[in-house]
């Protein structure tokens, strides 16, 4: 059986990529306006404090804790982009996890630099919000190992 989708339906998916357009670049201009920095609410962010787009979009979440360190974090982040090319980046971010474990060690690196007492909370993070499946004792290794 072939399903079609009805003029409502097709009215809805309309709506949702109007929507989820506008959104993109509210966040581009936002940031544009902000140094490229956009500061979102919360429900935008999906869980996420942060997230560096470009080398020059950072996004983070308006109700973040220890923005200098998450910021500092994020540049990092940007720093890896112009380092390694955009399109690399995010290609070995998202498809290998040696490469994202790299880059974010990296980049909790420079979270410690600015912000030494969120040690716990890095460690906790790093073992456990990107599917690594690390112990407290093979993040703490890993961040001192890259400084």
């Amino acid at each position: 059986m072939t399903k079609t989708l009805t003029p409502d339906g097709l009215m809805v998916l309309s709506v949702l990529a109007v929507a989820a357009l506008c959104t993109l670049l509210w966040i581009f201009a936002r940031a544009r306006r902000h140094g490229g920095v956009a500061e979102v609410p919360s429900w935008l962010m999906f869980g996420w404090d942060g997230a560096a787009w470009s080398p020059g979009v950072i996004v983070i979440n308006r109700d973040a804790r220890n923005k200098p360190a998450l910021l500092a974090h994020e540049r990092c982040h940007q720093a890896q982009q112009r380092r390694d090319g955009l399109l690399r980046f995010w290609w070995r971010y998202l498809t290998r996890r040696q490469a994202r474990l790299a880059y974010e060690v990296e980049a909790y690196r420079v979270w410690l630099d600015v912000s030494p007492g969120d040690r716990w909370r890095v460690l906790h993070i790093l073992g456990n919000s990107y599917g690594f499946g690390l112990t407290t004792a093979q993040a703490e290794a890993l961040l001192e190992s890259a400084g």
